[in-house]
């Protein structure tokens, strides 16, 4: 703390919120490989290696799939100052929330689609495992509209705080699906991606509410 008012003394406070946006920027980038790389380990011991290669097959469909759901929102990086100084910003939001309210919309429609073509496996697996390879990188868009307004006014802790949360939330419903359904990993799988993305939904009321 002595240190933190010392160095507001001497370094002027647009400088100490640039120094603070970078560190916690490295926090959050840092924090979450991390957690990436020991959720990758959970599912290794979590699935049975049949059950991985096709998790790994249906990440390779997203791959493709996902270049039909654009991220319309990057405009915000051009028209973001427009917006804020016209008072549009919160109308601006609001359509990017109704549209990937509608791409969640289409992705539950080609997951339950994509869900029948034949595989080594049963409908609730394929069902689950495709769900939650689908999921993980599309929640990252489906609240990016929120998410990026924040880094622009600063508030990258908050960026930082609720990313990380995410991920750890992630972590506890797999060790907690793993604990309690020891032999069913589609179980495990599906109460991770459920808890995953409500903590999505909880980042984007959350940053509505700020920006309001």
């Amino acid at each position: 703390l002595f240190l933190q008012s010392y160095l507001f003394k001497v370094i002027p406070k647009c400088v100490m919120r640039w120094i603070n946006h970078t560190i916690f920027s490295i926090i959050e980038h840092g924090s979450i490989r991390v957690l990436d790389a020991f959720t990758t380990l959970i599912l290794i011991r979590i699935l049975l290696t049949e059950e991985f290669g096709l998790f790994s097959v249906f990440q390779s469909w997203v791959a493709v799939l996902l270049i039909f759901f654009p991220t319309i929102e990057v405009a915000l990086f051009r028209e973001y100052g427009r917006l804020k100084h016209e008072g549009r910003l919160l109308d601006e939001l609001g359509v990017y929330r109704f549209f990937s309210y509608f791409k969640l919309l289409i992705l539950c429609v080609v997951v339950f689609c994509l869900s029948f073509v034949p595989q080594n496996t049963d409908w609730f697996t394929r069902f689950v495992f495709l769900g939650f390879a689908f999921f993980l990188p599309f929640s990252q868009s489906f609240y990016g509209f929120m998410r990026e307004p924040l880094r622009f006014e600063m508030q990258q802790h908050k960026v930082a705080f609720f990313s990380i949360l995410q991920r750890l939330l992630l972590i506890a419903a797999f060790l907690l699906g793993w604990w309690v359904f020891p032999d069913q990993a589609q179980v495990t799988i599906g109460l991770a991606l459920v808890t995953y993305f409500l903590a999505g939904f909880l980042w984007t009321l959350a940053s509505w509410k700020y920006l309001q």
